[in-house]
């Protein structure tokens, strides 16, 4: 580089470094028109992006390269620029370059690797940030993105590996104590992962993403307490942390707190991973609010959670009948019979239904928050009038003849639930705990071929799942039978409705409506709850299940 280009590059470099870029943009566009050196493009290119002004700094940075095709850095630079725009094809193409024209730019190596990780190609962004370490075994951030590439390839043991290696280059990397924590959670090494949380907010006390999963492991040790007050502590670093308030909702809700979890749990719906809605969209009516005077007033209510939900608050819906409002219920398909045979003074319509006018919606898991509910003021549920629907059924006949007592049993809920690896149970672990000695009959609506076989094959139980085409049914047939033991799962809310003596299997991490310790539930009168002692051992919760069952039903 010429003496006088290097003393103009030096003189633009230190007006930036004091924070004068207008200044050093002026002056380097006197100078390039006389000095058109791809350095002092470069600079000015920098400067422009600097100044949010991304279409000037591109074409610098082309202008840079026209004169010299060689300097793989600038291409690294108008690389990341592209990546900024999102330009990611571009930002590759850039880092190719770079690399034919340096095979030893570690930085064009590591930023395709982050355009790989945002394109999702893990394998590829290993390989890159592989090339990194190669080139540069030193560099703390290469081995952090190699183990959160593993980590999305669900390659935990390597993750593993590159985040010790990045702590071991850096003791106070936050990002990799952060992300191997989420490595420790996902293989359910809870006290791994809080060890790695409690370093990683001692390095950075600011940042609410270490708080708020801090609270998240503390919750799968049953620590209610203290991932109370570190959710709190994460609304305090940022109180637009939408998954924080919605995960505090739940802790107030399961300790009880019901008020203020029900005014929390609103949150929910700024979340990403939110379900609601999925049966009405809003259209630019109001939402039902706290103290709207309702007389003469349409509302139209909408189940916005899974068929348990729609069952435990469908309960609230006469209360806001009882403000002489007129109600219209959206409901799921397999509720709407059962719901339209049921205590509700309201019309009941399926989510293919044309909607009719109102005047307010609300989502029905709202109505709690919208009700000012507490434990003290839980309404009875909702009563339905259960019909023997099947007379001609040879199975309702053989319910109905029996000579021993017959038990529903459900074992798995829906895989789709976000805890449903806790509270279901595979049947053949099912079948091992539970006592033989009585008569048993799967109230599962369907069956995997498996499960099949292993029923087909145990005289003691009988399939029921061709007979139950809907909710309706299945109260139906539940309504004969004298008991029902039952994972965490719509049947819970079902038989809990019909006033059934209902046995129901809680995990070690209970949904919040469950709450903790108690043996009954302010929902239901006539469930009683069988609680985990610890994490996957079901045996403990038979082993009691069997001595209520020799009590209950002596032989």
């Amino acid at each position: 580089m010429p003496q006088h280009i290097k003393q103009i590059a030096e003189k633009a470099r230190l007006l930036v470094k004091n924070g004068q870029l207008k200044n050093a943009l002026k002056f380097l566009t006197k100078i390039l028109h006389n000095n058109p050196h791809h350095e002092l493009f470069f600079i000015r290119a920098n400067i422009l992006k600097s100044l949010s002004l991304p279409k000037k700094a591109l074409e610098d940075y082309s202008s840079a390269l026209f004169i010299n095709p060689r300097a793989s850095y600038i291409y690294v630079n108008r690389g990341i620029l592209f990546s900024e725009l999102n330009q990611t094809t571009n930002a590759l193409k850039d880092y190719e370059l770079a690399i034919s024209t340096n095979p030893k730019d570690h930085l064009a190596y590591f930023n395709r690797g982050k355009c790989f990780q945002k394109l999702k190609k893990h394998n590829e962004a290993i390989q890159s940030f592989a090339k990194v370490i190669e080139i540069s075994p030193n560099l703390a951030a290469a081995h952090m993105e190699k183990g959160v590439s593993h980590f999305k390839s669900v390659e935990n043991d390597p993750a593993i590996f590159h985040f010790n290696e990045a702590i071991k280059l850096n003791l106070n990397y936050y990002e990799a104590y952060l992300n191997r924590s989420l490595v420790f959670t996902k293989k359910e090494q809870f006290n791994e992962a809080i060890n790695d949380l409690k370093i990683a907010i001692t390095i950075n006390s600011e940042e609410a993403k270490g708080f708020y999963n801090l609270a998240l492991n503390q919750t799968q040790l049953g620590d209610y307490i203290s991932a109370k007050n570190n959710y709190e502590i994460a609304i305090l670093k940022n109180n637009e942390f939408a998954n924080a308030h919605a995960n505090l909702s739940l802790i107030y809700l399961t300790l009880s707190e019901y008020e203020k979890g029900f005014y929390k749990y609103e949150w929910k719906w700024k979340t990403k991973t939110q379900r609601g809605q999925k049966l009405y969209q809003s259209n630019s009516k109001p939402l039902l609010t706290r103290n709207k005077p309702l007389i003469g007033k349409s509302v139209l209510i909408y189940s916005d959670e899974g068929l348990g939900d729609a069952i435990q608050f469908s309960r609230f819906i006469n209360l806001i009948v009882h403000e002489k409002a007129r109600v219209v219920l959206i409901m799921q398909e397999p509720l709407i019979s059962l719901f339209r045979s049921s205590n509700l003074k309201c019309e009941i319509i399926g989510k293919s239904s044309k909607i009719p006018y109102h005047d307010y919606y609300a989502p029905m898991s709202s109505l709690p928050n919208i009700l000012k509910i507490n434990e003290t003021k839980i309404p009875d549920p909702v009563k339905f009038r259960i019909n023997s629907l099947r007379k001609n059924s040879a199975l309702d006949l053989m319910v109905k003849r029996r000579n021993k007592p017959f038990i529903g049993i459900v074992w798995r809920g829906n895989p789709d639930h976000t805890n449903d690896k806790n509270r279901s149970i595979d049947l053949d672990l099912f079948l091992k705990f539970l006592d033989q000695d009585y008569q048993y009959i799967s109230l599962q609506n369907t069956l995997t071929k498996q499960e099949s076989v292993m029923i087909s094959s145990q005289p003691g139980i009988l399939d029921s799942s061709h007979s139950l085409l809907d909710m309706e049914q299945t109260a139906s047939l539940c309504n004969q039978l004298d008991l029902i033991i039952t994972v965490d799962t719509s049947i819970a809310h079902l038989c809990g409705s019909l006033k059934k003596p209902t046995w129901v299997l809680i995990p070690f991490v209970p949904d919040w409506r469950w709450q903790l310790k108690r043996t009954d539930s302010p929902w239901y009168a006539s469930i009683k709850l069988f609680r985990q002692k610890e994490k996957q051992n079901w045996s403990d919760v038979f082993d009691t299940v069997n001595n209520n069952l020799k009590s209950l039903f002596p032989k």
